[in-house]
């Protein structure tokens, strides 16, 4: 599978290495994630794979020049290896002139000082830590590192060490690692040949591609053991609301047209309910798959239009609640999606992707206290396995149970 790497890889050790990547971060990706961060003032960065340290000091330096020296922003930046002396060299930031090969020697006046070694200036020293990973068998994300919500992996040159079987598995959990909208750069052609539409849909630039990280609303569905079965069931506790519901929203619609309707709950929706009409049932249907092809090709003002066109007819119907969520948060509006996943919840307790997506959102603010208390509520939903458990992805229950843990760092 490829758990180690070799312990002699110092052609890695270079400041900047790969100028069109770094121009690339530069003028354009962390621009967009300072812009999208601005009301939280923090940005966590990580260099999976950083040898001796001079990519994350590299980055510690990028982030300086965008905010300043005395700026107020928290940026934490982490670097990982799984070799223990070039971590502690990487503490020590002092480097050969060998490290210098790719910059001019202004650069290095101005954020290093000589005394025989290159040591770097206390102000990019203190920005970054350092800790010992093993990027396959090692879970994260990990809270006690620090890694976790992170709007910016790179992980360069370091796939070439895999097998495919390690490569799906580090992206799996670097998918999860991420924050909502966050990057994965990669060496040029790492991961080309990998399936990644699960994880990840690629952006490129006259400098290089970047990954970011996919959204599962925005991914068709697929078949999956457990949850083709399963059927959207709103429960609601108060009286009135259900009878809103018989009166004004008669069809909750299938995962897929082939799948019959499941049995609603008996104590809560009428004979009645359950007899949905067909073409009711495909014209909700449509709307929906509309929607979310414009969300995938970016018209979100034109998504968002037709799920509130939905919503008029069906006003109960988390689905459209939930992609009118993920719509806000590829805009960056924070606030207003918390709300809607507040909506949808409310209305669909048991929709999991929506507790994933929330806890997300207030891991990003900050909250860590809240996003773990609602990623722990989506975890004892999971094993309690309710029969209106909904979950916009393919994943059985033993891998979705597996996925939160992961989020909770317990595995």
């Amino acid at each position: 599978m490829g758990t180690a790497l070799p312990t002699d890889y110092h052609w890695r050790e270079l400041f900047f290495r790969d100028k069109g990547q770094f121009q690339l971060l530069k003028q354009r990706i962390l621009p967009q994630i300072i812009q999208r961060k601005e009301k939280q003032k923090k940005i966590s960065l990580w260099s999976a794979g950083c040898s001796t340290g001079e990519e994350p000091y590299s980055l510690a330096i990028v982030m300086q020049e965008l905010l300043g020296k005395n700026s107020d922003w928290h940026v934490k930046i982490i670097g990982t290896d799984i070799n223990r002396e070039a971590l502690q060299k990487a503490r020590q930031g002092q480097y050969r002139s060998w490290s210098f090969r790719s910059i001019d020697r202004t650069y290095m006046n101005q954020y290093f000082s000589q005394d025989g070694s290159w040591s770097i200036d206390p102000s990019i020293r203190e920005a970054v830590r350092f800790e010992y990973l093993n990027l396959v068998e090692d879970s994260y994300p990990d809270y006690a590192k620090g890694i976790y919500d992170i709007d910016l992996i790179l992980c360069r040159n370091v796939f070439i060490y895999f097998q495919d079987e390690g490569i799906e598995k580090v992206l799996n959990k670097f998918f999860h690692t991420l924050s909502p909208q966050g990057y994965l750069l990669t060496g040029h052609a790492e991961i080309l040949g990998v399936k990644t539409e699960h994880y990840f849909h690629m952006d490129s630039y006259r400098e290089g591609r970047i990954w970011k990280r996919g959204k599962p609303s925005f991914v068709k569905e697929q078949k999956a053991s457990f949850c083709a079965e399963r059927i959207l069931s709103v429960a609601f506790k108060d009286s009135s609301l259900v009878k809103s519901v018989l009166d004004q929203n008669r069809t909750l619609s299938h995962r897929q047209k082939q799948e019959s309707l499941r049995q609603e709950k008996e104590s809560m929706l009428s004979r009645e309910h359950r007899e949905v009409s067909t073409d009711e049932d495909q014209e909700k249907r449509s709307l929906l798959e509309i929607a979310r092809e414009k969300a995938d090709r970016k018209k979100y003002a034109e998504a968002l239009q037709d799920c509130q066109r939905h919503l008029k007819s069906h006003p109960f119907d988390a689905r459209a609640y939930y992609l009118i969520s993920l719509i806000y948060v590829e805009q960056g509006l924070e606030e207003e999606a918390i709300a809607t996943l507040r909506k949808v919840l409310y209305l669909a307790p048991h929709y999991i992707s929506a507790h994933i997506e929330l806890g997300h959102l207030y891991i990003n603010q900050g909250n860590l206290q809240k996003g773990r208390k609602v990623w722990i509520k989506a975890k004892e939903i999971i094993l309690q396995e309710p029969t209106d458990l909904y979950y916009e992805g393919d994943e059985r229950l033993e891998e979705l149970l597996r996925k939160m843990k992961c989020l909770l760092g317990e595995g």
